[in-house]
């Protein structure tokens, strides 16, 4: 099978009031509705990008201007109450704001494109804005400047609504073309950019424990004091799908589990070398729950096995196993919604027994349909409506 990278980033909006939100097309913003991203004051930016696929409303003069994209009071995308489009950022070093007018009047119920490309290195700044077609309608490079993201992303408004109440924007925002990138990887939204070798695509990569070998991209050696881990992954009740590529080798113990939190969710564990089971529970005094794989699917050593666990949001969860990735044994149990709340996600070994090699490669995690972990190794580009991205056959 071929998985095409075109990742979604580590973060997802969170809905503020009611917002009209149809096939990814967010509208109806004001004051009380709008969307926000998590705080960005933290991240280090040596490049970063934003690109907004956005509509006008039926009126582009206004007596206030319209962000689209805003953070903290200022910063941001927008549409000045004069019609014509505006950048805003806050540069990196200094609380210092850079206010960038274009000499483009937007027109009325139209579609647009605008980019910003910030290059702290450098100490450039790129901005375009295209028309739906991808033609250029203003382009500029500001010189001796830099950006970041500061306090809380907002999208429809304008980074402070109680204290600017009339600065939301009167459009509508496309959210299946709009993302940010932080030095070169998502950090929201889908963002058609190249995968290189062990660079990693979620938002956050593994981190190493010990001294565990991983040669590309295949982690070996693994016990209770050498395995990987992918720090305070938060599940809590929301949908997700964990999946991965597990090879076992000869246990001492009879009953093990390799990856998970291991007080509360070991989504493969093997018992007594018989069965594929998950164990799953809300906290750690609560009896666990549990999916057994039908016996027509037992565990073997030396065997690369293709395993998934998937929550749909609603309490259900379904447990797949396959030896081809094309043939799946699989159990669905309806065990209520389980809070998962955040912890260190262990691979390699959550409790007894060690994994004889783990295919990182094959490892991901999706949280409420976000990519939040993935770090492929690819093999070859091809190019993908009309994107050129890579392709990994496995």
């Amino acid at each position: 099978m071929a998985l095409y990278h075109s990742a979604k980033g580590s973060v997802n909006y969170e809905v503020i009031g009611n917002p009209t939100i149809v096939d990814g097309i967010a509208g109806g913003f004001s004051a009380n509705n709008y969307l926000t991203l998590p705080s960005a004051s933290s991240l280090s930016i040596d490049t970063m990008e934003w690109n907004v696929k956005f509509t006008t409303g039926s009126s582009v003069i206004q007596d206030y201007t319209q962000f689209f994209l805003g953070y903290e009071a200022h910063g941001g995308m927008s549409v000045r109450a004069s019609g014509y489009f505006q950048f805003t950022w806050l540069k990196k070093d200094a609380y210092v704001w850079e206010e960038k007018v274009s000499t483009y009047v937007l027109s009325p119920n139209t579609t647009y494109i605008a980019h910003m490309k910030f290059n702290n290195t450098a100490g450039t700044v790129d901005v375009s804005l295209k028309n739906s077609n991808g033609e250029i309608l203003y382009s500029n490079t500001y010189s001796n400047t830099s950006g970041r993201l500061y306090g809380t992303p907002v999208m429809g408004m304008r980074g402070n609504s109680s204290s600017y109440p009339n600065n939301y924007f009167k459009g509508s925002i496309d959210l299946n073309e709009t993302y940010i990138t932080v030095n070169g990887q998502p950090w929201f939204g889908v963002c058609p950019i190249e995968v290189k070798k062990h660079q990693i695509k979620g938002p956050v990569g593994y981190t190493v424990v010990g001294s565990p070998t991983i040669v590309d991209g295949i982690l070996t050696n693994v016990d209770a004091d050498n395995r990987v881990k992918i720090a305070n992954l938060n599940l809590g009740s929301n949908s997700f799908e964990i999946a991965s590529k597990v090879k076992f080798s000869q246990q001492t113990a009879p009953s093990y589990g390799v990856y998970g939190f291991p007080a509360k969710f070991l989504p493969i564990y093997i018992v007594n070398r018989t069965s594929f089971v998950v164990y799953i529970r809300e906290n750690s005094a609560d009896n666990w729950s549990t999916i057994t794989l039908p016996a027509s699917m037992t565990p073997q050593v030396d065997i690369w096995y293709w395993w998934k666990v998937k929550h749909d949001g609603n309490g259900n969860y379904t447990f797949s196993v396959s030896t081809d990735e094309q043939n799946w044994v699989s159990a669905t149990s309806s065990l209520g919604v389980i809070n998962l709340s955040a912890e260190d996600f262990l691979i390699g070994r959550a409790s007894s027994g060690n994994a004889g090699a783990i295919d990182l490669n094959e490892t991901y995690i999706k949280v409420n349909g976000k990519l939040w972990y993935w770090q492929p190794q690819p093999t070859k580009k091809i190019v993908v409506n009309g994107v050129q991205v890579w392709e990994r056959t496995v």
